[in-house]
């Protein structure tokens, strides 16, 4: 009895191990057992990739070969972005191959140039009334005559258009983006009009996004003003919350009183977009001064174009603006003693000073 056991457990025991084999002679047997191979594949570098955009080693390179998989590699890994992969080259135009032009500053030049023939346009786009059931925008022209009399004096040639239908802007806009502005120094756009929230702005007769405005000019669609300032300034409302104000205490710690011959930049860079609110609030306007916003933003510049770089005007006229202000309106309570507060997003890669041109081209001689 015993050996018959002995045999049993040897028998088994030696047919598993057989089985459990790789040689080519037991595969119908462990076909016959329903036995798996084990996979003897390298793995393929889209998986391999697609674990390291979330994995932490995205600065190294996986390699393959015809015998192995060489895992690490020191060489700098793709860049990838946070987002889902473009659908088609329409989807966004952002994506679409890089032109070439010329302009007259260095790579690491922290100054624009502002040395060309010509200043550049002031374009101001300013609304009054509306097909729309809007109120209309009384003390707008103050604002667009004091922007003309500013510009005027930077240099820029300056041209106002009133209550244009938005197929008349987009018209404006787009002859703008297709002129040749390789004798000026930058391009300057105002809006002056109602808004509402999501960045929507108001023509005379429809509603528009203000993508519209700024986005022709990028590098790849006006490559005349690639590595130019683009300026644009938004005097409008961005929807219907009102500013609260805070009271700010003294603390009683506190005393109160190397070029190269070319280079690439992105399609986007040099822009500058500037409104005179943050989104989702409102944005005043006085029916016989204008627009606190614009108002303070002219004062500044007529004091300190010269001296001081672009951002830094509009960080004071942001703090003239926060401090100065609050709004009066004894008919409409609900308006009454309210603060504002503008935005700016830039994309300036550059500091920006107005110097006169005469004061420019002396220093040039």
């Amino acid at each position: 009895m015993f050996s018959i056991v002995f045999c049993t457990f040897w028998l088994t025991s030696y047919v598993l191990k057989y089985l459990t084999g790789k040689t080519s002679s037991n595969k119908m047997l462990r076909s016959f057992f329903n036995i798996e191979e084990e996979s003897e594949e390298i793995p393929s570098a889209d998986n391999i990739e697609t674990e390291l955009i979330d994995g932490d080693l995205s600065q190294f390179v996986y390699k393959e070969d015809n015998k192995s998989l060489n895992v690490i590699s020191t060489t700098r890994s793709a860049d990838v972005v946070d987002a889902n992969k473009f659908k088609s080259s329409d989807d966004y135009y952002e994506a679409s191959n890089a032109s070439t032009t010329t302009f007259t500053v260095g790579i690491d030049d922290p100054l624009y140039n502002m040395n060309y023939d010509n200043r550049g346009k002031c374009v101001i786009f300013n609304h009054t009334i509306f097909d729309e059931n809007l109120n209309e925008r009384r003390g707008t022209d103050v604002d667009a005559i004091r922007i003309n009399n500013v510009f005027t004096k930077l240099g820029f040639e300056v041209l106002r258009y009133d209550d244009l239908t938005y197929m008349e802007l987009k018209d404006r806009i787009s002859t703008l983006s297709n002129e040749d502005h390789s004798n000026s120094d930058c391009i300057c756009i105002f809006v002056l009009t109602h808004g509402i929230s999501e960045n929507l702005l108001y023509a005379k007769d429809v509603p528009y996004s203000a993508n519209y405005i700024w986005k022709p000019f990028s590098a790849d669609l006006c490559p005349s003003l690639a590595g130019k300032p683009k300026l644009f300034f938004f005097q409008a409302c961005r929807g219907n919350k009102w500013q609260e104000s805070f009271e700010l205490r003294s603390n009683a710690e506190v005393t109160v009183t190397d070029s190269t011959a070319s280079y690439k930049i992105p399609t986007h860079a040099d822009f500058l977009i500037a409104h005179s609110t943050i989104e989702g609030f409102y944005s005043f306007r006085n029916e016989k001064n204008g627009s606190c916003y614009v108002q303070y933003l002219c004062d500044t510049l007529e004091e300190y174009a010269e001296t001081k770089d672009l951002l830094n005007i509009l960080t004071i006229t942001a703090r003239k603006v926060a401090i100065k202000f609050t709004s009066f309106n004894d008919k409409y309570l609900a308006s009454h003693n309210k603060k504002q507060i503008p935005s700016v997003t830039s994309m300036l890669i550059r500091d920006l000073y107005f110097i006169p041109k005469k004061k420019v081209n002396n220093k040039s001689e």
